[in-house]
């Protein structure tokens, strides 16, 4: 397994800045990179909402078959060891930055997930989805059975009678995009999300069955208990599409951006002090609005 430290941090401390680099690796999170916290406002209690975290792809975490993806830490991108990787690489074009995330066709479907610490319900504000998106292309095959790239949201806790941990997958497909780059984003009135087991209620009749299109606000109500291991992005092993790539993924108000590359150098700010800045060498459609040091002794 391959696990990388969070960006820009060191024994002196920890950067906190509007735009962050990287992920947080596995087992042992860093302070302040625990947890994806509330999605309209902070995450591990700094307010980090609005902000866009660069993944490059030493930050991508590829499990082997025998590791638990329980154990990846939260907010780290990690694909399971039972499905093949995405993989960062160089974008063709100036207006995706210096990469994307590529996706392939596999027999064990291809994919990157976002390690979360969240509740199923958390995704569902006021009978509407929390906002989900993902800048995507893909030129469709001719036996896809469905769309790609799938959103599809891991989840242990589901009202199931398959297996002992209540282990599901929640789908949803974008529509064709024919070649070109689009953003999927469902909306609170989608009624395409299904689910890969059937549903059950406490006398283990089958309330969904398995496939069965629902939307997602229907789904949380019948999974009460059901917390999320990871959401992302799959091209489905049945899918022969080619040339699938997502830009950014966004989740609440949290956006992530896959680059081959870092951007340039952040400037050193005093300790302790947030402060506007405006660093050389950076991207030009990627602005840092601030940031904070905190220094450790």
């Amino acid at each position: 397994m391959r696990a990388k430290k969070f960006a820009g941090a060191s024994a002196a401390g920890i950067a906190s800045v509007a735009l962050v680099l990287g992920g947080t690796g596995v087992a042992g999170a860093l302070p302040g990179a625990g947890s994806l916290g509330s999605l309209s406002g902070s995450i591990g209690g700094g307010d980090q909402c609005g902000t866009t975290t660069v993944v490059t792809p030493e930050d991508l975490v590829d499990l082997n078959q025998d590791e638990d993806e329980r154990k990846v830490s939260v907010g780290t991108w990690y694909t399971p060891g039972d499905e093949n990787p995405a993989t960062i690489g160089e974008s063709t074009d100036d207006a995706h930055g210096t990469g994307v995330l590529n996706f392939k066709q596999s027999d064990k479907g291809t994919s990157l997930y976002q390690a979360s610490d969240l509740k199923l319900s958390d995704l569902v504000v006021d009978g509407a989805p929390l906002p989900i998106e993902y800048t995507y292309t893909a030129t469709d095959g001719a036996s896809s059975d469905s769309n790609t790239p799938a959103l599809q949201i891991r989840v242990l806790g589901a009202s199931t009678i398959d297996n002992g941990n209540g282990f599901a997958t929640i789908v949803w497909s974008p529509q064709p995009a024919d070649g070109k780059w689009g953003t999927a984003a469902p909306k609170a009135d989608d009624g395409t999300f299904w689910v890969t087991k059937n549903i059950v209620n406490a006398d283990e009749e089958t309330e969904l069955a398995k496939g069965s299109p629902a939307t997602l606000a229907k789904i949380v109500e019948l999974n009460p208990d059901a917390t999320i291991l990871g959401i992302g992005v799959q091209q489905t092993r049945d899918n022969d599409s080619t040339a699938v790539a997502v830009d950014t993924f966004t989740l609440g108000c949290q956006t992530t951006d896959f680059e081959a590359t870092a951007p340039g150098p952040v400037p050193t700010a005093q300790c302790g002090v947030r402060q506007p800045c405006t660093p050389t060498g950076t991207s030009p459609t990627i602005e840092i609005r601030s940031i904070t040091r905190f220094c450790g002794k």
